[in-house]
This record gives structure tokens, C-alpha cells and sequence, in this order.
């Protein structure tokens, strides 16, 4: 809904500065051809006219735009559902060599008992520590999309495919993509999920039947 404001907003505003744009333009004419404002001089190309007619295609276009995103998101928040599942933790934990009383198995304990907020923070407060983990910045990611904070798991995911030493780049690059489609991304989301399913890897039969249920 906030989304949707935001884009009537942006829709108005564009009309504005479109009309302020021609409408200086029109006052440019007139001065330069001595022409007086009120002189509807035979030839003269109607500038009000133009503006109007354009206010109006941008705002169509707009609600067009509108529309089609009320009537996408639905189903790309449906197909985030059924394809989203949180990773399992436990083998990340049972090859882990840190002290147990860290920052990172507390979190590791609160993702497992699905207590995401806290995970997400403690994730948050482990990386401060060691940002070079690459398994805390993806479990953080993880965390993130749990609790809705979608620019936090983005980010998080980003940084783990920079870092062509992870393990978790497979992962990482699947929940980018839900994470896409669930902002209605898709472009962005189709990218990611072609790749995956060319791969052969692990999560490349979820990427096609994904891509086959959103095309």
C-alpha cells in the first residue's frame, strides 16, 4: 500500500514539473518571437494545449503502471511463499571450530528455534567482530528475510557472492533472487534465477519451476 501512495505521489509530481517544463517553454517562444501571450497568431503552434495532452498520457501511463503492480504483487508475494524456506543451520553449526559461548552459536541457537529478530541481531552484532565470516553475514541474510527487512538481506546476500570463497554463493544467489520477487524485482530476480537454473546446482530445479510459474 505504502508503495502504492508513493507511486500516485511520484505520478502527480511528474505531471507538475512536466507542465512547469513546457509552460516555460511556451513563455520562451512568445518572448523570442515578440509574440504577445494573449495573440493566437495563424500557424501558432498551441503550447497549452501540448502540455495538457502530455500531463495526460503521463498520467494514464502511470495508472497503467499502477495497476499492473496491484495485480503482480499477489502473485509474486504467493510464489515467495511457496518457494521461500529457511536454510538448516544445524551442519553449518556441527563443522563449526568457534568457542561455543560466542555471539555466533547464540545466534545460530536463536535461528534454529526460530527466534528470527534475535538471531538477526545477534548475526548483526557478530559480524562487527568478524566481518570475514561469510557463513553470519548469510545467516544474517537469511534472519532478514524472516523478519521482513528485505534491504538488510539484500545487502547481506551481496556480500557473500562478492566473496568468491564462500561456500554460501549458492545459496546466497537463490534467496537474492525471492528476495527480488518479493519487492517485485523482477527483472532484477529473473537474472539471478536464469543463472541458477543454467548452473546445475543445487537449487536450479527450484529456479526453472520458478521461472515457469512466474512467465
Amino acid at each position: 500500500l505504502i508503495r502504492m501512495i508513493f507511486g500516485v505521489f511520484a505520478i502527480n509530481t511528474k505531471c507538475i514539473e512536466l507542465s512547469e517544463q513546457l509552460e516555460e517553454i511556451h513563455k520562451k517562444y512568445f518572448a523570442k518571437n515578440n509574440i504577445e501571450p494573449g495573440n493566437k497568431a495563424k500557424g501558432l503552434f498551441n503550447w497549452r494545449k501540448l502540455y495538457k495532452i502530455a500531463a495526460v498520457i503521463i498520467i494514464l501511463a502511470g495508472i497503467t503502471s499502477l495497476m499492473l503492480f496491484m495485480f503482480r504483487a499477489p502473485l509474486n508475494h504467493r510464489l515467495y511463499n511457496k518457494y521461500f524456506q529457511v536454510c538448516d543451520a544445524s551442519a553449518t553449526v556441527r563443522g563449526d571450530n568457534r568457542a561455543p559461548e560466542n555471539i555466533f552459536t547464540e545466534a545460530i541457537s536463536k535461528y534454529e528455534n526460530e527466534d528470527y529478530q534475535s538471531a538477526f541481531k545477534l548475526f548483526e552484532e557478530y559480524g562487527k567482530i568478524n566481518s570475514s565470516d561469510m557463513a553470519g553475514v548469510f545467516f544474517k541474510g537469511v534472519s532478514a528475510m524472516k523478519i521482513e527487512n528485505f534491504d538488510k538481506a539484500i545487502k547481506s546476500f551481496k556480500i557473500v557472492i562478492n566473496d568468491k570463497a564462500s561456500l554460501f554463493i549458492d545459496a546466497s544467489e537463490w534467496y537474492l533472487a525471492l528476495c527480488y520477487l518479493h519487492i517485485n524485482d523482477i527483472s532484477s530476480s529473473n537474472v539471478l534465477l536464469l543463472k541458477i537454473s543454467a548452473s546445475g546446482d543445487y537449487y536450479s530445479k527450484q529456479a526453472s519451476a520458478l521461472l515457469e510459474e512466474l512467465h
